[in-house]
């Protein structure tokens, strides 16, 4: 995965945004969008970007990201999340897994999904607010485990965790509702190749979800190895 480095500030300006029409991840919901914020954070993912939450929660207003921006800085001055500006690449467009892969599927080709996922990554790195809850905001929302920061190393990787959760928000709500993620796992005691989420679904079948770097083809037949005999994978 592309590093990323801390930054001053996030020159991110509403006319960069494309064209929207939100997510689901405000449907059937009652509460206020910055308080929709924190429950995602405390219970959901681990981080959101402005950018993010601008495309997704605050896409109908004139100016999201500035809005966006704004609402963070308030929870952030309620003690809900924490914050960090960093130069990252900005978070991939995504149509879907790269890599949907099933027990009766044959072997990936590993070489081909590996240039895949290094040639996605061309825009130049912008800098970015970047939001996490506190364990303040867990507690509040009973969520296991503590606040903890993106580690430097991991910020841009976070960060397309987070752009899968909304997708499957966006495009397919049924199977969100069924997001485990790494934090929570972790908290539950899962300590053997952890995924960076996991689909809970119905009758005790599950897809692990992992979320793909900058990824070689050898480390992607690690990840097939430590993941196809748990079942279904997708990597996205």
């Amino acid at each position: 995965m592309k590093s990323a480095t801390h930054a001053p500030d996030a020159p991110y300006d509403d006319e960069t945004l494309a064209p929207t029409h939100g997510s689901g991840l405000m449907a059937e919901s009652s509460k206020s969008i910055p308080d929709r914020i924190v429950e995602i954070l405390a219970l959901w993912v681990r981080v959101i970007t402005d950018r993010q939450a601008a495309v997704e929660l605050y896409w109908d207003a004139a100016r999201p990201i500035r809005v966006a921006r704004t609402a963070i800085d308030r929870l952030k001055r309620r003690g809900l999340v924490e914050t960090l500006t960093a130069m990252v690449h900005p978070e991939p467009m995504l149509e879907g897994p790269i890599l949907d892969w099933r027990p009766e599927g044959p072997l990936p080709n590993f070489d081909r999904i590996a240039w895949k996922l290094q040639s996605r990554w061309t825009e130049p790195l912008v800098r970015t607010t970047v939001a996490w809850a506190t364990t303040k905001a867990k507690q509040l929302h009973g969520a296991l485990g503590r606040g903890r920061g993106p580690r430097a190393k991991e910020i841009a990787h976070d960060i397309g965790v987070s752009q899968t959760y909304f997708h499957l928000c966006r495009h397919h709500p049924e199977l969100a509702q069924h997001w485990i993620g790494e934090d929570e796992l972790r908290a539950k005691g899962r300590t053997d190749d952890i995924p960076d989420a996991i689909l809970a679904l119905p009758k005790g079948q599950h897809i692990s979800i992992d979320f793909g770097g900058t990824y070689s083809a050898r480390k992607l037949r690690t990840i097939h190895q430590n993941y196809a005999p748990q079942g279904r994978y997708q990597l996205w």
